[in-house]
């Protein structure tokens, strides 16, 4: 009965696993998040040891004042994960879609910052800045969505012929560069026009606006 069982679990399941597994969509997040593995285990081994609870160890790395650069290292990975997740989903899906990987890249990671918010009110005074709550775990999810849809969005624009005509004596270098122009045009203002019709909601931007949707439910079950 139990094998009667898993092979028909396997004649029905096998199918979608393939179709899953040749999925360029599928085979771009688990590339991309393979290829920052380097950065998450590379900084953990500095993590566990500067957070080792032993006092004489603690006195030590604090007598030769290292807390605070090792601190600043977890600051510049692990807090801008979303960052790194961006480029390397973005990165591989151009890749996989046959597409100029350096124009995706730049496109999405400058997309995931023109959706989050920029600027800061402390003690009614405002200040232009990038929340580190954004840019770490907290916007992983933001990121692969914004890495697939951007570099995604770009490859269907470039394939649709929608580009500077360019005179044939233009070396290829310069062709190569202005290619990604108009397409960019129409992404930013995309982007500009669904920051600006978040900004008028009560979410007030893309980030709070997961939060409260999908992440706030999730923790609450």
């Amino acid at each position: 009965m139990f094998a009667k069982v898993t092979t028909l679990l396997d004649k029905s399941l096998q199918p979608i696993a393939q179709k899953l597994s040749s999925n360029k969509v599928i085979q771009s997040i688990s590339q991309g998040m393979l290829g920052i593995i380097s950065l998450t285990i590379g900084v953990s081994v500095v993590s566990i040891l500067i957070n080792l609870p032993i006092d004489p160890w603690v006195r030590f790395l604090e007598n030769i004042k290292i807390l605070e650069p090792a601190n600043e290292l977890l600051l510049s990975t692990t807090s801008l994960l979303a960052i790194y997740i961006v480029i390397a989903v973005s990165y591989s899906y151009a890749k996989n879609l046959q597409e100029d990987p350096k124009a995706s890249v730049i496109l999405s990671t400058a997309v995931f910052i023109i959706l989050m918010p920029q600027s800061i009110t402390i003690e009614n005074v405002t200040v232009n800045a990038l929340l580190s709550e954004y840019l770490g775990s907290n916007g992983i999810f933001l990121a692969i969505l914004i890495g697939i849809g951007t570099a995604g969005f770009y490859h269907f624009l470039i394939r649709k012929n929608i580009k500077i005509k360019m005179p044939e004596q233009v070396p290829p270098m310069v062709v190569e560069a202005m290619n990604p122009i108009v397409a960019s045009m129409i992404i930013f203002g995309i982007a500009f026009l669904f920051k600006w019709g978040l900004f008028l909601t009560d979410f007030g931007n893309i980030f709070d606006l997961f939060f409260e949707m999908l992440t706030k439910p999730a923790l609450a079950i």
